[in-house]
């Protein structure tokens, strides 16, 4: 007797188990390839706030390094090897600075507590006041002048040296025919006097930096361009050659 087989339809399931498995690995590999060749963002760094750098700078002490440092900072690729050791300061070229809280009629004494006496010595020399503050703006320089009313008396005169409402040439006449004590202004047009021979600073003592000041951007008198760069003229120019003769100080308050 013979046995037939009956062969019935063989059954795909394994095959199509393993063609499920090698499209699902395909996809994968599909996927991650279109994964790479998409361009991956770039973390966004973290602007820093200009209030966070405001309360950092504001609670560092004054000392006269912070200009000696934005001097060298400034100016050091712009002067030759010459020049630039010309405009080096120490600790020597600088009277006490001041701090964040103290007022400039605060500071003032502290840095010229003899005034009077200085007064009475001054020889009557036009144009060349004892004390030269500097700051960034003419509102600013009025607001000082209003600072030191304890300071002005009748032996006690302020010259404004700023261009708002005042033309050059009438400054020039007031300084050549004036004697003055204190004289405040901006560097552009304390710059501009200096240059003409109306104001010198022969017999001047003292220039003081309104350094920690800012305006309604938050802005320092070496923050704004424009001003950051009359003051460097101005102290290369005029103020550091004082200085390094030694009848000069600078003050930062």
């Amino acid at each position: 007797m013979l046995n037939i087989w009956v062969l019935g339809p063989e059954t795909d399931n394994e095959d199509s188990d393993g063609d499920d498995k090698l499209d699902t690995r395909e996809k994968r590999k599909l996927t991650e390839t279109e994964d790479n060749d998409q361009p991956k963002k770039k973390k966004k760094r973290k602007k820093t706030k200009m209030s966070d750098v405001v309360a950092r700078e504001d609670t560092e002490a004054l000392s006269p390094q912070q200009l000696i440092d934005a001097i060298n900072k400034q100016l050091h690729s712009k002067l030759s090897p010459v020049e630039f050791d010309e405009i080096q300061l120490s600790d020597k070229h600088f009277c006490a600075c001041g701090s964040h809280n103290s007022g400039l009629a605060a500071y003032f004494k502290s840095v010229a507590p003899t005034w009077e006496k200085m007064l009475k010595k001054v020889k009557d020399h036009k144009g060349s006041p004892l004390v030269l503050i500097v700051t960034s703006a003419a509102t600013r320089a009025t607001d000082l002048i209003r600072d030191l009313k304890d300071v002005k008396t009748k032996k006690c005169k302020i010259a404004k040296l700023f261009a708002k409402h005042i033309k050059l040439k009438e400054q020039e006449k007031l300084l050549q025919k004036s004697t003055v004590h204190i004289g405040v202004g901006t560097p552009n047009r304390m710059q501009a006097l200096l240059d003409s021979g109306s104001l010198s600073l022969k017999q001047t003592k003292l220039v003081l930096l309104d350094w920690t000041w800012r305006d309604l951007k938050l802005r320092r008198l070496i923050d704004v361009p424009e001003t950051r760069t009359d003051l460097w003229s101005l102290l290369t120019s005029h103020v550091i050659p004082g200085v390094k003769k030694g009848h000069m100080h600078i003050g930062l308050y």
